[in-house]
């Protein structure tokens, strides 16, 4: 029975090691890159980073729920990857609309780390979610008589 989540082995690996690559890259910038801790942020970012990990793991092995994770995976990045996009576009805004002149060099560098996590957080999992989405399955290839034609 066909339930929508087979996946070719091409996708299954790209998408994989995506994935894994993805969650190791940022579990790597939060622990190391970022020097302080702060709970709210740490706490969300490593748990998407190991939900990445995992997924990817599971799609490389062949999990039979892995493209199921792999889609969850892909869409709470997704939300948590615009989202964050947004408050960088809005702080960037906010500063050079307040500060004018002076806010140009923070709005710039907010604007710089917005489209620095555009294609990891937002563009690679919209491209996942459209690769791995269900397929619908297939009619029923039922025995059908053909109709009767009509005598006029």
């Amino acid at each position: 029975m066909d339930n929508g989540n087979e996946v070719s082995r091409t996708v299954r690996i790209g998408l994989g090691s995506g994935h894994v690559a993805l969650g190791v890259g940022l579990g790597l910038v939060l622990w190391l890159a970022l020097p302080a801790r702060y709970l709210p942020v740490d706490v969300p970012v490593a748990l998407i980073a190991l939900l990445l990990v995992v997924s990817g793991g599971a799609l490389l092995g062949s999990v039979r729920q892995g493209p199921l994770l792999m889609r969850v995976s892909s869409a709470l990045t997704l939300v948590v990857g615009l989202a964050l996009l947004t408050g960088l576009l809005w702080s960037a805004v906010y500063l050079k609309g307040v500060y004018g002149d002076l806010g140009r060099g923070a709005s710039a560098f907010f604007k710089l780390i917005a489209f620095t996590i555009l294609p990891y957080l937002v563009i690679y999992p919209g491209v996942a979610l459209f690769v791995l989405r269900p397929t619908p399955p297939a009619p029923a290839a039922a025995a059908k008589e053909p109709a009767p034609e009509q005598a006029e």
